[in-house]
């Protein structure tokens, strides 16, 4: 009786749902690796029942394991660049033989069985969808995102009774195919420490930590906490109010910078901490000189700060920029490390300096000796400010509370997010008070910035990392690694070891994308930043025996694709 009765209450909640979304489309998408799953089935169920409610259903789909099982069927190996498959025109045929068939076919077929009427498409019929070529398209190929989708065909068909089955394929420049999306075909479910589990229940070392986001791995017992905690009192009051949270957390930011740096400014990103730092630098030229002569901002190539177009503008790596001009102006580039270049550039228009302590995108590049206190020194004696980016470096990833301590820098202004919150989306700007009263109310704001929950995970974080034990042990943890990799490098298998703390990099001999998609298959994250350069950021609580377990597998899977190069 209690089941029956259960029942008739979700159908009682699901026919008030039908009511109010009785006539409009539903698009529903399901990646390849979720359909393995043993609640698909229950999914084609629920979908035929809205499309009797009177709902117009469609199902995407996706079939990542499924392109990957047939092309090793083939003899292609799968590869992979920072999670997205690589699709030349031979795995594209392939693909469209899997998404437009073999998986298309038969989910069609799957909803007909349960008493529906589908119709299987690809995003290439009828001119569904245009796409335009993902931005690092020289690397991955045919591979797209959406720019146009043409609902007509889609309706003709819901109107009729259909449900629209349709397989992540789309039309691109000159008519050629697209695979949509195309993500590495892993889905994770939970995580704890630096270990991380798949859909399938297959086990991998992460060390990649979000792309140096989860500082204390996954599930940390103190991070969980303060979350739930907070989550449990409130959530959000905007910063029209005084919020204790978030002044504990900045006082603690602050502390550590050892008296240079005496105010905080939380926001959501990194992106957006970097936007600010330029608004900042240019207000503060603005007040000081009173005018807008000096405004530019030097910046370095290979460098990467965010992807809103202001910081896209600072972004001096084109490819990051392509199809988003005009960007603003007011930004000039030299080479990173080159300080008689930064040295001809600085002058009476610069208003800042903008430089990454070490170059995380570009494959954990280091900067020369000498470089950054050049720099520094630029600033000071041309009256410009020295911004570090350490959004990447800060919050004990080089094992000192900020990266710029490592370098025995004293910057004007400190961008920083990533591990800031260990997953929570936080970001900040630390300045100097002179510099930060620039930015009075009315010239910057933000409505989530630094909220109550943000800010008790930001506290969380930080009570953790600073304390001189931790940093330590990072410093330990990193050079262990380093000198693990070293013992590769003595092999022939790896090239150059670089980084500090728990941000390193390999330089290796075959293509890296590859030799990362045998790590993920292999049970380890790693990501390839550039062509024959392999990122390795764990999270800060890694442990030897995860690191050299992590290195053997690397050590594996560099060896098997040297191999299978040398055999080609």
């Amino acid at each position: 009786m209690k089941a029956e009765r259960d029942l008739g209450q979700e159908m009682a909640a699901a026919l008030r749902y039908a009511s109010a979304w009785r006539g409009k489309r539903v698009v529903i998408k399901y990646g390849g690796r979720a359909m393995a799953g043993e609640k698909f089935g229950t999914l084609i169920e629920d979908l035929v029942l809205l499309r009797t409610a009177g709902l117009r259903p469609m199902l995407v789909h996706g079939g990542g394991a499924e392109i990957s099982t047939t092309l090793q069927t083939m003899g292609m190996e799968p590869r992979f660049v920072d999670g997205l498959r690589v699709t030349d025109k031979d795995t594209m045929r392939v693909v469209e033989m899997v998404l437009g068939g073999s998986v298309n076919k038969r989910l069609v077929g799957m909803i007909q069985r349960a008493g529906g009427r589908a119709v299987g498409l690809t995003g290439k019929d009828g001119d569904l969808l245009r796409v335009r070529p993902h931005a690092r398209a020289d690397e991955l190929g045919f591979v797209g995102e959406i720019e146009r989708v043409d609902t007509s065909l889609l309706d003709q068909l819901t109107n009729s009774g259909y449900v629209p089955v349709i397989g992540s394929l789309g039309v691109g420049p000159g008519g050629d195919t697209y695979n949509v999306n195309a993500r590495a075909p892993v889905a994770f479910s939970h995580g704890d420490g630096v270990r991380l589990w798949d859909t399938q229940g297959r086990e991998y070392l992460d060390f990649l930590a979000g792309i140096a986001v989860s500082s204390l791995g996954h599930g940390h017992p103190a991070l969980t906490e303060a979350i739930t905690r907070q989550a449990g009192r409130y959530l959000h009051v905007s910063n029209l109010f005084r919020i204790r949270e978030q002044e504990r957390a900045g006082e603690l930011l602050v502390e550590a910078t050892n008296g240079l740096l005496q105010s905080a400014f939380f926001c959501n990103s990194g992106a957006e901490a970097v936007e600010a730092a330029i608004k900042l630098a240019r207000r503060y030229a603005y007040d000081r000189d009173g005018s807008g002569d000096r405004h530019r901002i030097v910046t370095a190539e290979g460098g990467f700060h965010g992807r809103t177009l202001g910081a896209l503008a600072a972004t001096a790596t084109p490819a990051y920029q392509v199809g988003f001009g005009p960007l603003p102006g007011g930004f000039a580039s030299v080479p990173f490390g080159d300080l008689e270049a930064a040295t001809a550039e600085i002058n009476g228009s610069t208003c800042a300096v903008l430089v990454e302590a070490i170059q995380g995108e570009a494959g954990v590049i280091e900067p020369p000796e000498g470089y950054l206190e050049g720099v520094q020194a630029l600033c000071r004696e041309r009256g410009a400010l020295f911004i570090l980016d350490e959004v990447q470096t800060g919050i004990g990833r080089l094992g000192r509370a900020y990266g710029f301590q490592h370098y025995g820098l004293e910057p004007d202004v400190v961008t920083l997010a990533k591990g800031l919150g260990g997953g929570v989306p936080v970001g900040a700007v630390l300045a100097r008070s002179e510099v930060a009263s620039a930015l009075v109310p009315g010239t910057h704001g933000t409505t989530f910035g630094g909220n109550p929950l943000a800010s008790a995970a930001v506290r969380a974080v930080l009570e953790t990392v600073f304390d001189p034990d931790f940093l330590e042990r990072v410093t330990r943890a990193g050079d262990y690694l380093r000198a693990l990799l070293g013992q590769l490098k003595a092999g022939g298998l790896v090239t150059e070891v670089r980084g500090q703390g728990l941000m390193t990099a390999i330089e290796c001999t075959p293509d890296a994308a590859d030799v990362a998609n045998r790590c993920l298959e292999n049970g380890l994250i790693v990501n390839a930043p550039r062509a024959h350069s392999i990122r390795m950021l764990p999270p800060l609580v890694v442990h030897d025996p995860e690191i050299e377990r992590a290195v053997g597998i690397l050590a594996h899977c560099l060896e098997a694709q040297t191999l299978e190069d040398g055999a080609a």
